[in-house]
């Protein structure tokens, strides 16, 4: 009998994406979903520079709810946005939500033990409709690594 790597069932976006079932009832249905990072390149400080993730394609009839997810964006001096430009819907179409965390020396920050931003190195908004599919993208506010900042450091948005 061959051992699953992965004890959770998986639902399966595509053929190259699939995502962890963490729970299910007749409801609802929660995964683990992705993050869009953007790194500082060691060799590359200066310019602006934007991480892109796509959940593709739409997974309609299922959406993301609005209520019970939000984007966080991780990182200093960053920039995160979520849109739907994929939707059939043309009420919903092209819409964008963000958010900018700006830290100005402090430092980083985490989240705190309820996944909620701090407000310091961090930012968070909502999805303002149920969503059956999105871009979420990252972006640097400044022309340059931080003062201080490591190389390796790196940003991200989290659905």
């Amino acid at each position: 009998m061959q051992q699953l790597s992965n004890p959770h069932p998986v639902l399966r976006l595509d053929q190259k994406k699939e995502a962890e079932v963490l729970d299910m009832s007749l409801e609802h249905v929660r995964i683990r979903d992705w993050t869009s990072p953007l790194c500082y390149a060691k060799n590359a400080l200066e310019g602006k520079s934007y991480s892109q993730f796509t959940l593709a394609p739409p997974m309609e009839p299922f959406s993301y709810s609005h209520t019970e997810n939000k984007l966080i964006g991780i990182g200093c001096d960053i920039f995160a946005y979520i849109g739907d430009f994929h939707s059939t819907n043309s009420s919903i179409k092209n819409f964008i939500s963000g958010c900018v965390s700006v830290c100005n020396g402090q430092g980083w920050s985490w989240l705190d033990t309820n996944y909620s931003c701090s407000g310091i190195g961090c930012c968070q908004t909502t999805f303002p409709y149920d969503l059956p599919n999105f871009d979420v993208r990252v972006g640097n506010m400044s022309d340059s690594c931080p003062i201080g900042v490591s190389a390796d450091l790196c940003s991200a948005g989290a659905p």
